[in-house]
């Protein structure tokens, strides 16, 4: 559920634009749509794993949105593996959220 969230809430940001205020306000509402339901859905799961979840998903979309300076001048191989660690980090950022997740299933 986590790792589709953070996927639609990267597919709002798309919708809404990858520059300026309409950027930032609709990776905003696709966090708050996201953390909502997420709440519904399973309380006993802690937001502060999630909100780590949505800054490193935010923070890799910026970093890919248009490279700049030394960026831009950098190998393909530098590119690849910034792009590799930019799809890595929101993954390995979900796992305090999974772990709660399961801890959770399993004291039912």
């Amino acid at each position: 559920m986590s790792a589709a969230g953070v996927t639609g809430a990267a597919g709002v940001k798309g919708v809404a634009g990858t520059r300026g205020a309409a950027g930032r306000a609709g990776a905003a509402a696709g966090a708050l749509i996201v953390a909502a339901t997420a709440r519904v859905l399973t309380p006993e799961l802690p937001v502060g794993p999630l909100v780590m979840t949505f800054a490193s998903a935010g923070l890799a979309a910026a970093s890919l949105s248009r490279p700049r300076g030394a960026a831009r001048r950098a190998s393909q191989a530098a590119r690849l593996g910034l792009l590799f660690l930019a799809l890595v980090a929101p993954a390995l950022a979900l796992y305090p959220s999974l772990y709660a997740f399961a801890v959770a299933s399993k004291e039912r």
